[in-house]
């Protein structure tokens, strides 16, 4: 479990939006942030213009234990087309972003391995989770020219 400080100015100015602060390497990009708030801990912190806290808001946990056993039970480890991290090794990915306002419940959450989790904040990859409950990738546009829809993985079903 990730302590993921994000620190923002009240008043940012155009070249500076605002950074996160990550006890083992310092600040880190916004971009990253969202990428680790995936799965950690979020303390939200509201500097002014001299770098002076003025408000520091309640931690905002991800996945709970419960919710990660139902992502391994549903997902079966990582969901990405050919993974076979288990899902031990996996980061709780929102679909929509927390920091966008996703809500962090299973119908919002996959798990990924730590190089799809990348691939799919950095890329442009997408993901959906079906009225099925399963996972629907969709390939960039480099990979396919017609995004046709790839099922992710399937857990392994009762004998």
């Amino acid at each position: 479990m990730t302590d993921l400080k994000v620190l923002k100015d009240l008043l940012p100015s155009t070249e500076e939006l605002g950074f996160a602060w990550a006890d083992w390497v310092g600040p880190i990009s916004i971009d990253t942030a969202r990428m680790l708030a995936c799965d950690c801990t979020v303390t939200r912190i509201l500097l002014d213009e001299n770098g002076v806290p003025l408000e520091c808001g309640k931690e905002a946990r991800t996945a709970t234990v419960p919710q990660r056993r139902a992502l391994a039970v549903r997902d079966g480890g990582c969901a990405f087309p050919g993974c076979g991290t288990p899902s031990g090794w996996c980061d709780a990915h929102h679909i929509v972003h927390w920091n966008d306002g996703g809500p962090t419940d299973l119908d919002n959450l996959i798990l990924l391995s730590g190089h799809h989790h990348r691939t799919l904040h950095h890329t442009e990859w997408r993901v959906e989770i079906g009225p099925d409950r399963k996972s629907v990738f969709y390939p960039p546009m480099s990979v396919d020219p017609y995004q046709q829809p790839i099922g992710g993985n399937s857990p392994p079903t009762a004998a």
